[in-house]
């Protein structure tokens, strides 16, 4: 079934390339991505890895919820190239970002931090909105 779905994909950005539909091409290309990575197997990747598809996914959230947050990364060049289990990140911040989108109105802004410990990563997830400041917090193994 994953392959019908990506070759679903595939089929579309050629289209939207073809039609030169440059807005839909961009989407379909980090939605073609973001499900590649989603349905891997693969149990570890790199921070690098997993800050990419974040990357991609939160292009696509972008074009769902548009400028109602903003994402800003500090430290994660310092630890790319460390093995963490495939989608930890990911998985935390949509459900954060879903959350909190439901229950506000106002814009959001993300402050993710990562800071290394003795066997695992410690990401910070700093929120603000208009009223409200929010500290999350997910200590990530390392794989």
């Amino acid at each position: 079934m994953n392959e019908i779905i990506y070759g679903i994909l595939v089929s579309s950005t050629q289209l939207a390339y073809v039609e030169e539909a440059y807005g839909t091409l961009a989407l379909l290309e980090n939605t073609n991505e973001v499900f590649r990575d989603f349905v891997s197997e693969l149990q570890t990747v790199t921070l690098f890895n997993e800050l990419e598809i974040l990357e991609r996914y939160i292009v696509i959230q972008k074009v769902r919820y548009g400028d109602r947050f903003s994402v800003n990364l500090l430290n994660e060049s310092r630890y790319k190239s460390i093995f963490i289990s495939h989608l930890s990140v990911i998985d935390f911040f949509d459900t954060i970002l879903i959350e909190l989108l439901e229950q506000n109105e106002t814009s959001i802004e993300f402050l993710i931090e990562f800071d290394i410990g003795v066997e695992k990563i410690n990401m910070e997830f700093i929120v603000n909105t208009d009223n409200q400041e929010f500290d999350f917090h997910k200590e990530i193994d390392y794989a």
